[in-house]
């Protein structure tokens, strides 16, 4: 078994210079690759012994060879499992069309199948009529701009960016850290330090008009975490403010509720009549109002206060439309 990444990049090197013909030894493989020639050695044993690589010394030419000067050793040993985890992949990235990840890994799926040809049993189309995902309707983003944050982010580039704020529905110009990517609900979000209110945000990879990365780089905040950044977020919504969230549901919809984790926070108590009563700690209202009104009158708001006055609004508005 491969023991790391390390080793599979060693094997990659050593059957590229095996393969040339040139009979490399021991001692100039271990100082072309910089490593120590018992690592070397280790590798060409596992290459032979594993892989069935057809590698040999040479003692009048002083250095390895192929006995098959055709052979060429795979980067990759694959099983029928690991192609159907690409497949099952493959069928996901089909719902990210208009992000570049899903031309790239179509790319990735299509190298693989002219590499392993006839091992391949297992192929994304076969999979159409028993396996799909659904993750509703997403925001359409340009993959142009998708991509150039990408970029950034891996090259720790400052952008510049145009952005549509999505309350105002107004440009601004503004200089961003591109810390991450986050995809929730098949919707993407960049967060990163906004250069223009001098803190950590989140925006709507769907909302930038323009981005362009700088030649400024940046470091990304020592304490940054992107699961700290969240843990009192009920989905994306930021807030330094943070509230004790008490909600009671029917034992109609109890059995649904305890299936899932709803929120990392959440503290669920099973009451004597048989509905639950959930707490979280939570950094907004605004999602959790909607959450809490899907579930009708299944739902009641204990605390606090200030969400039982905002969902009771939207009750009364609703009502109002009829």
């Amino acid at each position: 078994m491969l023991k790391n990444k390390s080793q599979i990049a060693r094997l990659i090197f050593l059957d590229d210079v095996i393969s040339r013909g040139h009979y490399p030894s021991k001692k100039e493989l271990a100082k072309e690759y910089q490593v120590s020639q018992k690592t070397i050695q280790r590798d060409i044993d596992y290459m032979r012994d594993f892989l069935k690589a057809p590698v040999d010394f040479n003692r009048k030419r002083g250095g390895y060879y192929y006995t098959n000067p055709k052979f060429k050793l795979s980067p990759l040993t694959l099983n029928e499992n690991d192609f159907f985890a690409i497949a099952v992949t493959d069928r996901i990235m089909e719902q990210y069309s208009t992000t570049p990840y899903a031309e790239y890994f179509t790319s990735f799926y299509n190298k693989l199948s002219l590499l392993f040809d006839d091992k391949i049993t297992i192929k994304s189309n076969e999979l159409k009529d028993v396996l799909s995902f659904e993750f509703g309707s997403v925001r359409e983003i340009n993959k142009k701009i998708f991509s150039e944050i990408g970029k950034a982010i891996l090259k720790q580039l400052t952008l510049e960016t145009v952005y549509v704020t999505g309350h105002s529905g107004k440009e601004s110009t503004r200089n961003i850290d591109p810390y991450h990517l986050l995809n929730k609900n098949g919707d993407w979000y960049l967060i990163g330090f906004c250069h223009k209110s001098k803190f950590v945000k989140i925006f709507a990879v769907s909302r930038f008009n323009s981005v362009k990365a700088t030649k400024a780089d940046f470091t990304v905040q020592e304490a940054f975490s992107v699961k700290e950044y969240f843990k009192d977020s009920f989905s994306i919504y930021e807030s330094k403010n943070v509230y004790d969230i008490i909600l009671r549901f029917s034992k109609e919809v109890a059995f649904y509720i305890k299936e899932k984790q709803w929120h990392s926070s959440q503290k669920i108590k099973e009451l004597n009549n048989g509905e639950l009563e959930v707490r979280m700690r939570l950094n907004h209202f605004d999602e959790v109002t909607y959450w809490a009104l899907s579930f009708g009158k299944e739902c009641t708001v204990i605390e606090p206060k200030e969400l039982r006055e905002i969902v009771l609004r939207e009750l009364k508005g609703a009502i109002g439309k009829y």
